[in-house]
């Protein structure tokens, strides 16, 4: 605990010199139409790429609980689950490795890169489980543990740059808009997360989690889940080939809004003058 203690403080230091970079409209009287902005924010392709992922984040993450299901039914060692929450630690390692990424090459590029490595991952769960291999579930525990966070933080960063884009578009801030496209994302992601149910009823799963301790039963289902897991970071990958928001589109869009909010402020400046 002391030592997380000590990395916490020096990691709030890291913060210090991290200032506002949104050049805001101050005017007070600047009122925002919602259907106005809501049929701006819809026309946005950029927003429908980095919320689409959301849609198949189930499917994605039904990987994560293999390891689990062999501990308890096949080795029957329920006991050591608890350490296997110490592998969650290597989220640190895409944490600290987001921003040489994104510093490196374009966010594109990152996350198609690394979305690619995740897929390739969990594939190889498919040969874990053909040849029970615990340590080979660990070392894949721990890569997708460590890509998913660099996925999800690339994947934050990209939505400030399409705010941006977006303010750069209309001169409007969207930023507690965003939720509008869980209108559309939500039914599907729903609909979606029957698929599975359905298939693992299909292979021999019932409401008596009892049948998992059936060799033929397990190993259809957890081919299930890694299958759909495959399945779902293609299906939520495919978008972001159409992402070509690059840096210096970015670095071009903020730099005029900077100098539209400028222009905004001279006449007041000139009065007070």
């Amino acid at each position: 605990i002391p030592i997380f203690a000590v990395a916490s403080m020096l990691l709030g230091l890291s913060f210090a010199k991290v200032k506002e970079r949104v050049a805001v409209n101050e005017d007070e009287g600047h009122k925002i139409e919602f259907k106005k902005s809501a049929k701006t924010l819809l026309s946005n392709k950029y927003f429908w790429i980095v919320n689409l992922n959301s849609t198949f984040q189930l499917w994605n993450a039904l990987g994560d609980g293999v390891l689990n299901y062999i501990i308890i039914y096949q080795m029957r060692y329920e006991s050591i689950l608890g350490l296997l929450s110490i592998f969650g630690v290597s989220s640190v390692v895409g944490n600290v490795l987001t921003p040489l990424l994104v510093k490196k090459f374009e966010k594109r590029t990152c996350i198609i890169l690394m979305r690619s490595v995740w897929m390739c991952v969990t594939a190889c769960y498919f040969v874990a489980l053909k040849f029970s291999s615990i340590p080979l579930f660990l070392l894949i525990m721990f890569v997708r543990s460590a890509i998913s966070a660099a996925c999800n933080n690339i994947t934050n960063n990209m939505s400030a740059d399409v705010l941006d884009y977006h303010q750069w578009k209309t001169g409007e801030r969207a930023d507690n808009m965003q939720q509008i496209f869980q209108w559309f994302t939500t039914p599907i992601a729903t609909a979606l997360g029957l698929v599975s149910p359905w298939l693992l009823g299909k292979f021999g799963y019932t409401s008596d989690w009892d049948v998992l301790y059936d060799g033929t039963i397990f190993n259809n289902i957890m081919i299930v889940y890694i299958a759909l897991n495959v399945v779902g970071l293609i299906m939520s990958t495919i978008p972001y080939l159409f992402y070509d928001l690059t840096r210096a589109k970015h670095d071009e869009y903020v730099a005029e809004i900077a100098e539209r909010e400028a222009l905004k402020k001279q006449p007041a400046q000139a009065e007070e003058a």
